[in-house]
């Protein structure tokens, strides 16, 4: 079994242009005309690599559905197949949205930051960890529904650990039960499509939080980490867990300006 997921970040929208100003996520806010362009780009490059989707997910918010409903157009998907989850949306960044970056971003706020990234969430917003953990119920329910259902649970994962008890594997009964257990879980695995290739249509802080807790990095490191618009971050999983193939990859926008990045989100 193998699930390649591509992770899409919408294009330039109106208020990337504005990067003084904390975008967070805006519902309403439109992609510009350099971001339709961005993604008519997008899927010209997804067709002349020969990429099929299984399906396609996409935020709901305006800038990243336009992305996805162009770029699979490019593909021959009808735009009515494009699933919109509202657990794809951007990081809320609650009463700050809208407001100018250096007046809220002041230095006892980024010493805040620096002290702990992935708790700290703005007023009435939301934290890292919080869209962290969002991000990834979309990745177990819709991507594993079974895996998820049944050995993503506490009390599953603290039998697993009983089950590969050096003393378990003492007993005969203690390995059946084992080897049992690791039948079953395998059978489950490969009742899911031997290869299914995803498309994501999300956000930069959404996506790079996944990332975050997929490959393990820093929280800090999450703010720095550069998101063009429509960069594809790919991610491969098999049964030997994750594996990145790419991360913010915009090859399909070489010669285009990109927005200026920010590094706080």
């Amino acid at each position: 079994m193998k699930l390649d997921i591509w992770f899409m970040r919408h294009g330039e929208s109106e208020m990337n242009k504005s990067p003084h100003i904390i975008q967070g996520r805006s519902e309403h806010v439109k992609l510009s005309e350099k971001g339709f362009v961005q993604a008519e780009k997008l899927g010209e490059r997804l067709l002349k690599e020969g990429v099929k989707f299984d399906a396609v997910y996409s935020s709901p918010l305006i800038r990243a559905y336009d992305t996805a409903r162009i770029a699979c157009e490019r593909l021959g998907i009808p735009k009515e197949t494009i699933v919109r989850l509202e657990g794809l949306v951007e990081q809320s960044h609650g009463d700050w949205e809208g407001k100018l970056r250096d007046e809220v971003y002041t230095p006892e706020v980024r010493k805040q930051l620096q002290k702990d990234a992935y708790n700290f969430y703005p007023p009435n917003g939301e934290s890292m960890k919080m869209v962290e953990e969002r991000m990834y119920s979309f990745v177990r329910l819709y991507l594993f529904p079974l895996q998820s259902l049944l050995f993503e649970t506490e009390i599953v994962k603290k039998a697993e650990k009983v089950l590969e008890h050096k003393l378990m594997q003492k007993t005969k009964l203690g390995r059946f039960i084992a080897e049992t257990y690791d039948f079953a879980k395998n059978q489950v695995m490969n009742t899911q499509k031997e290869n299914s290739t995803i498309a994501v249509f999300s956000h930069a802080m959404a996506i790079k939080c996944l990332a975050r807790k997929i490959m393990g990095f820093s929280p800090e490191m999450a703010y720095r980490f550069r998101m063009s618009n429509t960069g594809i971050s790919r991610l491969e999983y098999t049964e030997k867990g994750w594996f990145p193939v790419s991360l913010n990859d915009a090859g399909h926008l070489v010669g285009m300006e990109q927005a200026e990045f920010t590094p706080l989100a």
